[in-house]
């Protein structure tokens, strides 16, 4: 099992400036330059030479964390007599927050001042000075200003100076993405793979706030314990989960009850009363209302745990989508979920907002949003040379019809598709195929759970991806609790297209359009072709999962056992005479 996350874009940059008492030349000339710098790291923004701060009197520099996620633990250094010197370590900062420290009187009028990592390490670009200002003055630069360091005047250290919020300026569009990659393994409810421990990784890091949204939890008692242990610390915890009644007694997910009890029921809110029946089938995250996880993993063995089933996670760190999201979590956790929600959250994040000024991330919840016509049709339609699909269930029509004229118009189209998705009475697969379209149904024992599309990745200015928690049904866009969104960035549509190329070469065996059965011999590693009553190494006829939902899972299904001569599923057909033991679709749910 190899881990793929290539797309980590976790900068720390940070913003220098000139020389002399007066004002001089700024190495980041532009705004953007600047903007880029706030929105992604530590600077400093004034340095007071024998100044009275805080109860002492000495040489103090003054820092801003410009970083939506916060500021690492940090050294303040300057040049001396004797050579460099730097500071104790400093606590880590929040986003805006300031930071005044006490360099004695150290800072020389030839010297310069800069910042380290924890290890002592200078980061980039922070090198300021030198400051030749009397005693009792300061040298300050105006927050989020494009100028350099101002002539010496009065300190006014540990506030803004004026200029800007940090947080009205673009974000570097930060960004980490997994996909699982144990399709011939079994589940686990263990915590061990990248997806699982990733996810733990972020609840541990939270300081203040955990908002998550999850369709349920089975076998994942490690998350719970996570998330308990966050409330334990003083992180504010709140979920929404779905429900099978009104009363939020039942759940499709068994072990969601355990989580409810772990947090406190007053922490986490059901999708019970009118509508129950629709589902709330969001998986996201909030952290610290700076980054947002989200995708089509579950918190379940076979998804979250085990990696079994194909699925996305992707954690973005954007303060502004944590914000969008956080909206719509408030809403749903004030018990409005389905056709009582309403369009209450922003939905465009255009190029402005980052700092590399080509990133766009719009964002679009079923059902008030239409995710289907303001997402994933404008990526369909928009596509010029590929368009590369991987989907659960795609059985809307309009999605069709734009997949069969993006094909008509040239576009290379290909297609994974889960085979009980494909085997559905509405699924789009046997038009795709009509079309010529390449479909590959998986033969994996678990699922291809995933719901995204990547377009034109090959094609910077124009690659795109649209993923989330939304298959592409009716039910999807229209009834259910969902989260979609549509990112515009190379990187970002590389790290899918990746994915998707490794999928295609791991069907390589299975011919396009050909059909599979959810579970059966063809998706297990059998003792025969087709019978796996002899012997069952892995796949659909021994992970313990009903996986083509009939009532029968693995050799109690006819299809896992096709020379046994038994009636495996008591339905008077015994192997070859069951519809299961031949390549004919399974009728539609």
């Amino acid at each position: 099992m190899h881990e793929r996350k290539r797309g980590r874009l976790w900068a720390l940059v940070a913003l220098a400036s000139a020389t002399g008492c007066g004002v001089a030349d700024v190495k980041h000339e532009t705004v953007e330059d600047v903007a880029q710098a706030l929105g992604t790291g530590l600077f400093v923004t004034e340095v007071a030479q024998s100044t009275a701060y805080a109860g002492s009197t000495a040489d103090k520099v003054e820092l801003l964390c410009g970083a939506s996620g916060g500021c690492s633990a940090f050294k303040v250094c300057d040049t001396a007599p004797g050579g460099e010197t730097c500071s104790a370590l400093q606590a880590a900062l929040g986003s805006g927050q300031r930071a005044v420290v006490s360099r004695g009187t150290s800072i020389t009028t030839t010297d310069e001042v800069w910042l380290a990592d924890a290890s002592g390490n200078e980061l980039a670009a922070t090198r300021v000075g030198p400051f030749a200002c009397a005693g009792g003055n300061s040298q300050a630069r105006l927050d989020c200003s494009a100028a350099a360091f101002a002539s010496c005047a009065t300190p006014n250290l540990g506030v803004s100076s004026g200029a800007c919020d940090p947080a009205q300026l673009p974000e570097t569009f930060a960004f980490d993405v997994r996909f699982t990659t144990n399709q011939h393994g079994h589940p686990e409810s263990t915590c061990t793979r990248p997806l699982c421990t990733g996810l733990v990784e972020l609840i541990d890091a939270a300081t203040t706030s955990i908002d998550f949204a999850l369709y349920g939890v089975r076998s994942q008692q490690p998350l719970i314990d996570a998330l308990a242990a966050a409330r334990a610390r003083g992180v504010v915890v709140h979920g929404v989960v779905d429900a099978e009644d009104a009363g939020c007694s039942t759940f499709a997910y068994p072990d969601t009850p355990a989580l409810i009890q772990a947090l406190g029921a007053g922490n986490v809110v059901c999708d019970s009363g009118p509508g129950y029946s629709y589902i709330m089938h969001n998986k996201f995250f909030v952290f610290d209302g700076a980054r947002v996880w989200t995708g089509s993993t579950n918190a379940s063995d076979t998804e979250l745990g085990g990696e079994y089933n194909s699925d996305v996670a992707a954690t973005i760190e954007s303060a502004r989508l944590a914000a969008i999201y956080r909206g719509e979590f408030e809403e749903m956790f004030s018990g409005l979920f389905h056709h009582r929600k309403t369009d209450n959250t922003a939905h465009l994040l255009d190029a402005s907002k980052f700092s590399d000024g080509s990133t766009v991330v719009a964002s679009y919840f079923s059902l008030t949003d239409d995710a289907q016509d303001n997402a994933v049709l404008p990526l369909v339609n928009a596509a010029s040379a590929t368009l590369d699909i991987a989907m659960f269930y795609l059985t809307s029509q309009p999605i069709a019809n734009a997949v069969l004229a993006a094909a008509a118009r040239g576009v290379a189209v290909r297609v994974v598709i889960d085979a009980g998705g494909a085997a559905n009475a509405y699924s789009q697969t046997p038009s795709f195929c009509s079309a010529g379209i390449p479909v590959k149904w998986e033969n994996w024992g678990g699922k291809s759970h995933a719901k995204w599309a990547v377009a034109d990745s090959a094609l910077p200015a124009q690659a795109a991806v649209v993923f989330g928690s939304m298959n592409w049904t009716g039910s999807g866009n229209g009834d259910n609790d969902e989260n979609t969104l549509y990112v515009k960035n190379a990187a970002f549509a590389a790290e899918f297209e990746s994915e998707f190329e490794r999928e295609w070469s791991d069907l390589a065996a299975v011919p396009t359009c050909h059909a599979v059965s959810a579970e059966g011999a063809d998706s297990s590693s059998c003792g025969s072709a087709t019978d796996c009553s002899v012997s069952c190494a892995s796949g659909s006829c021994c992970d313990g999962a009903d996986n083509d939902y009939d009532g029968h899972g693995d050799l109690t299904d006819e299809a896992c056992a096709c020379d046994d001569g038994i009636d495996n599923d008591g339905d008077g057909f015994i192997d070859a005479a069951d519809w299961e033991c031949n390549v004919v679709l399974e009728p539609g749910e």
